[in-house]
């Protein structure tokens, strides 16, 4: 079956004539054209605001009401993590608790239905990942069920003394008797709650992926939101440092010595390329009065929204010199099976490497080979140009 006849049964309308009539009378049918592009990587720029930290991507465990319950020596040697909100007739239901520490006095108590959430495992299949030795867990990609439900654990922690130390009670699952566990975070959380120092406020998503270090560029500004185009606006305090070294991201030169270079460092503990996360050293790096001449500590101070929007004073912009994973080949209605795109000199295989698009004349890699900025990419196709 040809595209256009396709397009006209999907679409079972006039509107599918009428467009296929404008297709067929637009272009010069009679006369075939070809065309070679080199598909070259391109520098691309984001800006993110103070502010727009990644919510509950990663989050300490047994922290409760400033408190952390546990100490260097411990470790966990059971746990379970599960989010409100399952309506599967085998997910249990369950209390969880603010404070699983006093279970009488514990405000904001929620009970419901919750779904067991899975650790990753090595084939990298499932939820999130978690580090026992220092209690944390991390989200590899970002959730949105998180931000909005309820978030829950069972732990057992053996001390450094030698005693166990449970957080929650798995026993039940019913609604007569629920399983008790230990609240990591409300659906709606709170700076009042207990809970509220447990979600790291310092990490932020680069939305680049597995990028090289040599193709990032990446610098701190003070200027209002809105105004992150002006060139103007300063990357540095008023005493001449930059605010990337102030705040921990340039300590070192590209040889590992302690002397700032004036760009962020390929540091691991700060810079996930895979990823795409950067960590600021400090948990709350805006509010840092030793650092900035003008901190803003409201922002990990309250879930208003308009405020954070108010009182807002720094950005993060960021450059990556990238292949996009989506381009045009700058032409469109394209003849079906006419193109080759090698990488490298190698030919790419559609559905395999590619998808294309042979309308708009756009080609979406699935490969990630084609993302190097270095590679060699070309693509040629044959296509019926307009009138």
């Amino acid at each position: 079956m040809k595209r256009r006849e396709i397009v006209a049964r999907f679409l079972g309308s006039t509107a599918a004539l009428a467009l296929t009539t404008l297709l067929g009378s637009c272009a010069d049918q009679s006369k075939v054209e070809s065309k070679c592009v080199d598909l070259e990587a391109t520098a691309q720029t984001i800006s993110l605001r103070d502010y727009q930290f990644d919510r509950f991507r990663i989050m300490d465990l047994g922290k409760i009401g400033g408190k952390t319950y546990w100490q260097a020596g411990d470790s966990m040697i059971e746990f379970s993590l599960f989010i409100s909100g399952g309506n599967d007739l085998n997910d249990p239901i369950a209390v969880a608790y603010p404070d699983w520490t006093d279970t009488s006095g514990s405000p904001n108590t929620v009970k419901a239905q919750f779904r067991f959430l899975s650790l990753i495992n090595a084939e990298g299949d499932g939820d999130y990942l978690l580090d026992p030795g220092r209690f944390l867990l991390c989200f590899p990609a970002c959730l949105r069920c998180v931000e909005t439900q309820t978030l829950a654990y069972f732990m057992v922690i053996y001390t450094r003394t030698g005693r166990l130390t449970y957080f929650g009670d798995l026993s039940g699952g019913t609604l007569q008797h629920p399983l008790r566990l230990q609240m990591l975070k409300h659906a709606v959380p709170s700076p009042d709650d207990g809970l509220w120092d447990a979600e790291w406020r310092n990490v932020y998503d680069l939305c680049f992926r597995d990028f090289n270090y040599e193709d990032l560029a990446l610098e701190i500004y003070a200027g209002r939101r809105g105004d992150e185009d002006n060139r103007a606006n300063p990357n540095c305090r008023v005493d001449g440092m930059s605010f990337l070294r102030a705040l921990g991201l340039d300590r070192r030169d590209a040889s590992g010595l302690p002397i700032p270079d004036g760009k962020i460092d390929d540091d691991p503990a700060i810079l996930d390329r895979k990823a795409g996360l950067l960590i600021f050293p400090n948990r709350f790096p805006f509010a840092d009065s030793l650092a900035l001449d003008e901190p803003v500590p409201i922002l990990y101070n309250t879930a208003d929204n308009l405020m954070l929007l108010e009182e807002s004073r720094y950005y993060i912009k960021v450059t990556v010199t990238a292949r996009p994973r989506t381009v045009r080949l700058g032409v469109v209605n394209v003849i079906e099976d006419s193109e080759v795109i090698t990488l490298n000199g190698r030919r790419l295989h559609r559905g395999t490497d590619y998808y294309i698009d042979y309308d708009l004349g756009q080609v979406t890699f699935i490969t990630d080979d084609a993302l190097d900025p270095n590679a060699s990419v070309t693509a040629c196709c044959d296509y019926i140009p307009w009138r």
